[in-house]
């Protein structure tokens, strides 16, 4: 496992729920993805990217200033007229294809992109329509959000799209504020050598993550079969759903 420059995922203290759920969202991407909401400080995003390296995944983010067809794609026009054949030009969500889908401060993204995406998200497929012209390809990417909810809140609707969302707080205790400030110090100073020191404990999640992939699909068909599926996307029992679903590959994911 190659030594990389941004902050290791063990390294990252506390936030223990934030980290559960971002493991179920990488083992099951049917989980409907993720926002992590916390106030600046909370290492929402230092949580996202280091999952995303550590998992070995590209992490394709979109810009709040993304326009719709930088996202969704576009069909050629131009080629479509003189040709008469339908050319489309890919936008993220087709880059992201068994990877991830990241937006920064989402609650800032304009609110018809987001539920879009969302939406597209849902129905593992994108279609675009452009004067009368339609292309349609499959979608198969998890989708990972944060945001400071001092700088807006999401509508209810826009909730109801998501399978999890988790509230993230700054850590209280002073020994782990402690602990923050010298791997940070640490890290800032030289990131390979930090990182090296957690190359083991990243390699051990990585496993579970890739062991519990095998048998995830069990464990939630049981989940749904006992009717949980409500539940799992109702935003108020994501913490429920995250407790129970690590609860039953306790043996795979390890605190």
């Amino acid at each position: 496992m190659s030594i990389n420059k941004k902050f290791s995922f063990s390294a990252i203290v506390g936030q223990e729920l934030a980290k559960k759920a971002l493991l179920i969202a990488l083992i099951n991407p049917k989980a409907g993805g993720l926002i992590i909401s916390g106030k600046k400080g909370t290492a929402k995003t230092t949580l996202v990217r280091s999952i995303a390296q550590l998992a070995r995944q590209n992490l394709l983010e979109v810009p709040l200033n993304a326009t719709e067809d930088m996202i969704f794609g576009s069909i050629d026009l131009e080629i479509a007229l003189a040709k008469g054949q339908k050319k489309f030009l890919p936008g993220i969500l087709a880059r992201a294809n068994k990877h991830l889908i990241y937006v920064d401060e989402l609650n800032l993204l304009r609110p018809e992109l987001l539920t879009a995406i969302l939406d597209t998200n849902i129905r593992g497929e994108n279609i675009v329509e452009r004067d009368g012209l339609s292309y349609t390809h499959t979608t198969n990417y998890v989708f990972l959000g944060t945001m400071n909810p001092e700088e807006g809140v999401l509508s209810a609707q826009t909730l109801d799209r998501v399978g999890m969302y988790v509230n993230i707080d700054n850590e209280l205790d002073i020994e782990k504020r402690v602990e923050i400030i010298k791997r940070a110090l640490a890290y800032s100073s030289n990131p390979l050598g930090f990182n090296m020191n957690y190359q083991a404990a990243d390699h051990e999640v990585l496993k579970t993550i890739e062991e519990a992939k095998q048998s995830a699909s069990e464990v939630l068909k049981k989940l749904f079969d006992e009717g949980i599926e409500k539940d799992v996307l109702n935003i108020k029992n994501s913490e429920y759903y995250a407790n129970t679903l690590v609860s039953g590959i306790a043996d795979l994911i390890h605190e």
